[in-house]
């Protein structure tokens, strides 16, 4: 693998701007709820998109196998649905 223990970033390809460890309990947390809320930026479709994937890039690059996962099946899907042109 081309991360490293100490700054768990993959190779160049990956994305510049993966969050850290503090700021993805926050970030899963707006993700659980991008879309439903009354604020016109945080519930539009191209804003939840990049958190996911931001959220999906973060998780794919932790220790637990576990995380490595949910952030796999987030990038699928967004790839899938063509919903992040990155995934």
């Amino acid at each position: 693998s081309a991360a490293t223990t100490s700054t768990k970033t993959p190779s160049r390809s990956w994305p510049d701007d993966v969050p850290s460890n503090e700021e993805l309990s926050w970030l899963l947390e707006d993700v659980k709820y991008c879309g439903r809320s009354t604020n016109k930026l945080r519930s539009d479709k191209g804003y939840c998109d990049r958190l996911r994937f931001r959220v999906a890039s973060a998780l794919l690059v932790q220790f637990d196998e576990e995380s490595q996962k949910v952030g796999f099946e987030m990038l699928r899907t967004l790839a899938e649905r063509g919903d992040h042109p990155d995934a």
